[in-house]
């Protein structure tokens, strides 16, 4: 007998992207239908039954309402503590006497008290760059342990930008975490689930990558308009196994340059890939957040790599330079399938982008104004494999490739633009009858997703964003 009632398809809490690391003790709960040709016409919620599991104890409420979206979390349901990890159930019933499936999702409370955290907020005890770029660098630490039961979690965050690896493995698909603040007022901390195998009994070593971003970095079109909110780039990490902690970032850390020279929104990155990084780890020093600043569990989604587009064709400029058109203007960078070994000192390829042309086929750079948008690979000894910048992004749709020859053979099958955005759930889409309308609409969806990087913004390609 076909079913008269519509599916649950989703429940979400608040309005966190994850249910997984949220930051309320008692999130209101929201839940979607999803109806089929069985489906009873008119079918309309009149009540609903949450279900909690924990600790092997299950609880129910009902609740007649008609109401799916920001139901209240139960007044006598116990409140989510720190680190607790609750199964919700929900089901509704209909004005027909019909109850829907119980739909199950596991929620996740995040770091709920300040004294939770007890990692502190690390930098190089160097002193740092004034008026001129951050150089990213690396910081580490080795830890040892006895077993490895239960969930894994790493709660981060940076003043500046960062990225994780342990044992070698990147932690999370998030890029430039955590994303723009408005610093001295809350600072977003990330909560990863950190998949089995990857920490082992015995010798671990997590290691973060950092950037400036946007915490230190140039910002608007005043060339010198840098440390906005702080002078130094720091890392904050905290790593608990069922909820113990095992490591975390303290004065014993230790930190180096890599072979990222420089990272920029707006300039672009310069890699050295002959650069082999120093083997004298150096001590590292605290630093202090802004005093006005609370760290809060973000409920926006992360900037994420979306999408891989192929190019459509490659010209040659009046000058002699190779242009790539990836067909479609877009934010992120370029990913290059094979960087080759040097064939002389200095070598490099460079990546200029723009989002334009001019009539006689050169970059059109002038609405670029001051950003450079340029990447830079210097070459070194050894084949760097899909190479992509860390800490930068672009608008584009071209991209001007200069170099030595080998750099230049594949231009259409060994680079590839990598989109680059707030990872947010399409809900909808428009199709009509007219093609230029349909067009339209794609440039409005493409318009957002660019101009959409850590919070919404404005032309993405140049010295304003």
């Amino acid at each position: 007998m076909p079913s008269l009632s519509p599916t649950i398809s989703k429940l979400t809490f608040e309005r966190n992207a994850s249910p997984i690391g949220i930051g309320q003790a008692r999130p209101t709960l929201s839940w979607r239908f999803e109806q089929s040709s069985s489906t009873s016409q008119g079918w309309k919620q009149v009540s609903y039954q949450l279900s909690f599991e924990r600790n092997g104890k299950r609880s129910e409420h009902t609740v007649d309402s008609g109401e799916n979206v920001v139901a209240h979390w139960p007044k006598d349901e116990p409140a989510l503590r720190s680190r607790e990890r609750v199964r919700v159930g929900v089901r509704a019933k209909g004005k027909d006497g019909n109850w829907t499936e119980w739909f199950y999702q596991d929620v996740e409370a995040a770091l709920l008290d300040p004294s939770d955290c007890t990692a502190k907020v690390i930098a190089p005890a160097a002193p740092p760059a004034v008026n001129l770029a951050k150089r990213p660098f690396q910081t580490a630490k080795t830890f040892k342990l006895d077993s490895v039961s239960g969930p894994i979690r790493i709660y981060a965050t940076a003043l500046g930008v960062y990225e994780l690896t342990v044992n070698g493995k990147k932690i999370g698909d998030h890029v430039l975490a955590p994303g723009w603040q408005s610093y001295n007022h809350r600072l977003h901390y990330q909560t990863y689930e950190v998949p089995e195998g990857v920490l082992v009994k015995g010798e671990n070593t997590i290691e973060a990558v950092v950037g400036e971003g946007w915490w230190s970095g140039r910002l608007t079109w005043q060339e010198q308009c840098r440390n906005l909110w702080g002078e130094e780039i720091g890392v904050q990490v905290q790593v608990e196994v069922d909820g113990k902690v095992v490591a975390k970032t303290d004065t014993d850390w230790k930190w180096r340059y890599g072979k990222i020279l420089s990272s920029e929104l707006y300039d672009g990155e310069m890699f050295d890939a002959g650069l082999r990084a120093s083997s004298d780890w150096q001590s590292v020093k605290t630093i202090s957040l802004p005093a006005s600043t609370t760290l809060v569990a973000p409920e926006a989604p992360p900037i994420r790599r979306t999408e891989e587009v192929k190019p459509i064709g490659v010209s040659t400029s009046p000058s002699g330079k190779k242009i790539i058109d990836f067909g479609q203007n877009l934010v992120g960078w370029v990913k290059i399938a094979s960087v080759p070994k040097r064939s002389a000192p200095n070598e490099a390829i460079v990546l200029r982008f723009a989002e334009v042309l001019t009539k006689d086929g050169e970059m059109g750079i002038r609405p670029l104004r001051s950003a450079k948008a340029t990447d830079k690979i210097y070459l070194g000894d050894e084949v760097v494999k899909d190479w992509e910048p860390t800490f930068t992004t672009h608008g584009f749709r071209y991209c001007e490739v200069s170099g030595p020859k080998a750099a230049l053979e594949d231009l259409e099958g060994g680079y590839t633009a990598v989109v680059v955005h707030s990872d947010m759930e399409r809900l909808g889409d428009f199709e009509c009858s007219h093609e230029l309308v349909n067009k339209l609409h794609r440039n409005v969806v493409w318009g957002l997703r660019g101009n959409f990087v850590g919070l919404p913004t404005d032309c993405p390609q140049r010295d304003e964003r």
